[in-house]
């Protein structure tokens, strides 16, 4: 996936804003979690594969990337 870092910037302000105005309107929802937990990881793949520029890395580094992110979030949403 090629984009530049123009439209990573605008993503990233993109879920910014939607993770704001999750807070606001779905504070009490059974959904608001989920919602944060998947901007979250959307941000942080993000910001890992076009700023630290893990799309260049080695396929290990992606993997590990994939697993630690998948790891993280299955247990903070497991502990809701």
């Amino acid at each position: 996936m090629k984009i530049s870092v123009h439209t990573a910037w605008i993503l990233l302000m993109t879920s910014v804003i939607l993770m704001s105005l999750s807070v606001i309107y779905l504070k009490n929802t059974s959904g608001f979690v989920f919602i944060i937990l998947g901007l979250s990881a959307v941000k942080f793949l993000l910001v890992a594969f076009q700023f630290m520029e893990i799309k260049k890395a080695h396929i290990f580094w992606k993997i590990i990337l994939m697993i630690f992110i998948t790891v993280v979030f299955t247990a903070i949403a497991g502990l809701v």
